[in-house]
């Protein structure tokens, strides 16, 4: 059962729950995660490292960009160090700073709270910018001071939640959102991923101030984040006023009122500036085709799709299969000689060397295309087929269960021409970001 089926299910009593809005990030995630036996490989004491390594680089980080808290701003974003890639020698967030950019021509003044996911980076464009892990401290001294008020669950016979600590987290967050917001008092907020940031987004509702999330990575009828067929209680508190998509959103049943399509301005720059890599190039030449591989986070999503991988590698020694993985993800199955993991790029750049596209529903299925990239996606367990079956139909797009499949789908793609696939992608992906991005702070930004 997924999010959507058990929200069916249950729909009566959910509908009364106010706090079903951020509670059904929660039970979608761990729903995912059962029904496909998500495991950890670690061993215990590999994951009591790996907790200690993390509250030690939670405070290191804290204080990082720590007098920037104490300056006036107009706009505050909210973001991840991983969103940053290389633009013109600075490490620029891909989503955030082209907005900033525009921002800082206007007179305005903005703050990115960025959480470093994967690095801290110091060589950036805009150096406004301080640490999401100090409020993620001050969360963590109030919710252990905190009195825990217990009260009876209406959901605890429906799912295994600690429906008290969530509802006492969410309070504690929202707290210390309100007491920022209305010490800066920002014109708008920006968010990436506004599910994730709902206690900044019932604060910012409560204190009149606009939010605005910016698109990070696929939406489609299958996004519990941004689905949802129940009409919970003071639903429009939790969600932001505007979401900047990369493209169309044609959904039934999307949560979000306003969306405004301003396309991808890193895909822009990269298919601009593209530079071969010696070191991938060296690799890439013994071989009749390239396929770069995006991987998914989860164990068994990453397992899922190399062992496929490994069957149609064995198969088809002419193609190198690129893999690129996620943050920290490793991958420890024996591989064919034909099958590579390369780090050394990020993951466009990879593909902008390879022939055709891979992966179970990453997003970079979508983006891809904006880069003339066709895509080959492995529908494990009705995944592929669930995400993007609806979003990218005849959008340059093989959806495969089987080796013959996808050995079809390699002879297809084999003959396109990478123009047709950048004129045939428009309401995918938007063209023109730069100029997008203006219209839409003239007439929603004055």
């Amino acid at each position: 059962m997924d999010i959507l089926e058990f929200e069916k299910k249950y729909k009566d009593k959910l509908e009364n729950i106010e706090e079903w809005n951020y509670l059904r990030i929660q039970v979608g995630f761990y729903l995912k995660n059962q029904n496909n036996k998500s495991y950890d490989k670690r061993n215990k004491k590999n994951i009591f490292f790996d907790k200690l390594r993390s509250m030690i680089l939670l405070l290191k980080n804290s204080f990082f960009g720590f007098k920037n808290w104490f300056r006036n701003y107009d706009y505050i974003f909210l973001s991840t160090s991983d969103q940053r890639k290389l633009v013109d020698g600075n490490f620029y967030d891909k989503l955030c700073d082209p907005i900033i950019d525009e921002f800082n021509k206007r007179g305005n003044r903005s703050l990115i709270i960025e959480k470093c996911s994967s690095k801290r980076f110091k060589k950036v464009k805009n150096q406004n910018i301080v640490a999401k892990e100090l409020i993620e401290i001050v969360y963590l001294f109030f919710y252990k001071i905190s009195f825990l008020k217990k009260k009876k669950s209406p959901i605890s016979k429906i799912i295994n939640l600690d429906y008290n600590r969530s509802i006492q987290s969410f309070k504690i967050s929202y707290r210390i959102y309100i007491l920022i917001l209305t010490i800066y008092k920002p014109k708008a907020i920006f968010v990436v991923c506004a599910y994730t940031h709902m206690p900044i987004i019932k604060a910012s509702k409560k204190l009149g101030i606009k939010t605005i999330e910016l698109q990070h990575g696929v939406i489609s009828k299958e996004h519990f984040g941004y689905i949802s067929k129940l009409k919970i209680k003071n639903r429009q508190m939790y969600l932001p006023d505007i979401l900047l998509t990369f493209g169309n959103i044609n959904i039934d049943n999307f949560l979000i009122n306003d969306t405004y399509p301003i396309g991808h301005f890193y895909l822009e720059y990269i298919r601009s500036n593209f530079k071969i890599d010696k070191k991938l190039s060296k690799l890439i030449n013994n071989y009749n085709m390239v396929i770069g591989v995006s991987m998914q986070i989860s164990y068994w999503e990453i397992d899922s799709l190399i062992i496929f991988i490994n069957k149609v590698a064995l198969i088809k020694k002419d193609i190198l299969f690129v893999l690129i993985p996620r943050n920290n993800t490793f991958i420890d199955m024996k591989l064919p000689s034909n099958i590579i993991v390369y780090n050394d790029l990020d993951c466009y750049n990879i593909i902008l060397h390879c022939n055709i596209h891979m992966t179970l529903y990453s997003s970079c299925a979508i983006e891809v295309l904006a880069l003339g990239v066709p895509n080959i996606l492995y529908n494990y367990k009705n995944f592929a087929k669930k995400y993007y079956e609806n979003i990218l139909n005849n959008f340059y797009t093989e959806i495969i269960d089987s080796e013959e499949n996808f050995l079809e789908a390699v002879e297809k793609f084999s003959k396109i021409d990478k123009q047709d696939i950048l004129h045939g992608q428009y309401n995918v992906i938007r063209i023109d970001y730069r100029k997008n991005i203006k219209k839409f702070m003239k007439e929603n930004l004055k």
